[in-house]
């Protein structure tokens, strides 16, 4: 599209448009300030990319503040390193930009010089800019000048052979990304003195940069730095040994990921204790089920590992015997590892010899026909996530079983399986389960009536989480009383008005629910005639309900006619709700026990 010469006529507001993409428009230098002026005049712009358009030798007077611009893109735009002064004043007169992307220009040879400050920047990308390791000291005080950058990006660029020469200090820099920057193992020396100078890194990323072979050498420490990535970088069982050296020199690492590297055949012999580190990711790593018992042993060794995760390995046949205790584990994620039913009887013998591990999540994994059969207790297991793991309703009953063995789990979640058709079978009580989140799960409003069975049966969930369901069409039948039920949370599960009456029937019958959530239905149009009382109820959240002034007068009535002289709604929560209410009005009728109202205008 050709926009070049564009007017700055006036235009009609469009408060809904967030986003503006202007990709090749032939738009030039001369063409931005009557851009800037229409996105003033548009109202609502956060995004704005330019990408393709040839803005080199911007001028930026008099430019209008655009103050909902929070993220403008240059990528491809022939931008120069003349062009950094003018696209800062740029973004200091309009006034609120917080991320600035520069892809795909050439910005090498950089100036020191000094640039207007932009209080409001926090993110720099510079991809693909053609900068090198000469672009360095400049770069740091051009981010010094700037003020605010946080995050610094600079994938693309060659920046191997770097030389720690005195840079500027950059107190605001906390994250600093170098993906696929030609890095090797002898630029790593250099650059923790770089980040040592740099002042307050958090973070460093690398990834796809030539890692291997790192040997032992002292490192500048950088006691800011807490999170380490290198991804992808060709490591191997080799390089761990003198990694948890540089960690250590480093000072305060406290979270590793290693994530596409090839780690099979681990060896865990002389590790150097870190004893800041508290989470170690290892997806993608090439393990398999002879990994375990050294990577265990590793972790001992490591000295302060809660958070393990190890996301699509193969470790499908694991054999516990022979783990080393890691007492500080408590969380463990095995997601898309290739595990089946017959691996859950020595993965829960590998969780008791671990020693604390509290959180086990296996998402992803093909657990369909469970055998609950001879599983050890874990005394420390609290909380199980069985996302996608292919079970259905023939597996609930196996479930609860293992759910008792296992002894002391609070929390189960049951994401992106198919659970319609539930049977109220008689199951194990769990007496310790107290929270069940069912996201995603197919279950319909006829499941309703048996998933209560279930819960009546488990014994003491208090609260019940229902997401993304199609529940329209309740049916009040008669169901289970779950006395110990006391929130009930209904996401997303497309109730509507018509579905208010049964559904204040189904809480009344379960007997103790104190806090309804019912966020994301459309309940526009309410009909509060005949509703049930709910002695016990007292908190109620309306939440992007569709909700508009004309329901506030029923929503009141509802609250009255659910109530009792006993005990009734004390907290009234509304968000994303269009209304136009004079509380002092008399034909609102709040009930007298009403005491909190939270309204959240759109």
């Amino acid at each position: 599209m050709h926009l070049h010469s564009l007017q700055s006529l006036k235009i009609s507001s469009v408060p809904c448009l967030s986003q503006l993409h202007l990709y090749e428009c032939d738009l030039t230098n001369s063409d931005i300030l009557p851009l800037f002026q229409l996105i003033s005049a548009a109202g609502s712009v956060q995004k704005l990319i330019l990408n393709g358009n040839n803005l080199q030798g911007l001028q930026p007077e008099e430019i209008t503040a655009v103050p909902s611009l929070v993220e403008l893109h240059l990528y491809d735009c022939g931008l120069t390193k003349i062009d950094i002064q003018p696209v800062f004043s740029l973004l200091s007169a309009t006034g609120s930009v917080k991320t600035l992307v520069f892809e795909g220009n050439h910005l090498q040879g950089l100036q020191p010089e000094e640039i207007t400050a932009v209080s409001s920047l926090t993110e720099l990308r510079r991809n693909e800019c053609g900068l090198n390791r000469h672009d360095i000291d400049s770069l740091f005080t051009i981010l010094s000048s700037a003020g605010s950058i946080k995050t610094l990006t600079l994938k693309g660029n060659k920046l191997n052979g770097l030389q720690s020469a005195t840079i500027t200090t950059c107190p605001s820099l906390s994250e600093l990304n170098l993906c696929e920057c030609g890095l090797t193992s002898s630029d790593i020396k250099p650059l923790f003195r770089l980040l040592s100078a740099a002042g307050r890194l958090k973070k460093l990323v690398l990834k796809g940069d030539k890692l291997h072979d790192r040997k032992p050498s002292q490192i500048t420490a950088v006691p800011s730095l807490s999170e380490l990535h290198l991804d992808e970088c060709g490591l191997t069982n080799s390089d761990i040994k003198p990694l948890f050296s540089l960690m250590s020199a480093a000072g305060s690492v406290k979270t590793l990921a290693l994530k596409g590297n090839n780690l099979h055949g681990l060896q865990p012999k002389g590790i150097t204790a870190v004893s800041s580190l508290t989470e170690l990711h290892l997806d993608e790593c090439g393990l398999t089920k002879s990994d375990i018992k050294p990577l265990f042993s590793l972790m001992s060794a490591a000295g302060s590992v809660k958070t393990l995760a190890l996301k699509e390995n193969k470790l499908q046949g694991l054999h516990p015997e022979g783990i080393t205790a890691v007492s500080s584990l408590t969380e463990l994620h095995l997601d898309e590892c290739g595990l089946t039913k017959s691996d859950i009887r020595p993965l829960f013998s590998l969780l008791a010899a671990a020693g604390s591990i509290e959180t086990l999540d296996l998402q992803g994994n093909n657990l369909h026909g469970l055998q609950p059969e001879g599983i050890t207790a874990v005394s420390s297991l609290t909380e199980l996530h069985l996302d996608d793991c292919g079970l259905t309703n023939s597996d609930i009953k196996p479930l609860f079983s293992l759910l008792a063995a296992a002894g002391s789990i609070k929390t189960l979640a049951l994401k992106g399986i198919n659970l319609h058709g539930l049977h109220p079978e008689e199951i194990t009580v769990v007496p310790t389960l107290s929270k069940l989140h069912l996201h995603g799960c197919g279950l319909e409003n006829i499941d309703i009536g048996p998933l209560f069975s279930i819960m009546s049966a488990a014994g003491s969930v208090e609260t019940l989480v229902l997401e993304g369901r199609n529940l329209h069409s309740l049916q009040s039948g008669k169901i289970s009383a779950v006395p110990c039920l006391s929130q009930l949370h209904l996401y997303e599960c497309d109730l509507t008005n018509s579905d208010i009456l049964p559904l204040f029937q189904l809480i009344s019958a379960a007997g103790s629910v104190q806090k309804l959530i019912l966020n994301g239905n459309n309940l526009q149009g309410l009909q509060p005639k005949e509703i049930t009382a709910v002695p016990f109820l007292v908190e109620l959240h309306l939440y992007d309900c569709g909700l508009t002034k004309i329901d506030i007068q029923p929503v009141f009535s509802l609250l009255s006619a659910a109530g009792s002289q006993q005990a009734a709604y004390g907290h009234l929560f509304f968000k994303e709700t269009i209304y136009t209410v004079d509380i002092r009005r008399r034909s609102l009728l709040f009930p007298p026990y009403l005491n909190f109202i939270s309204m959240s205008a759109a």
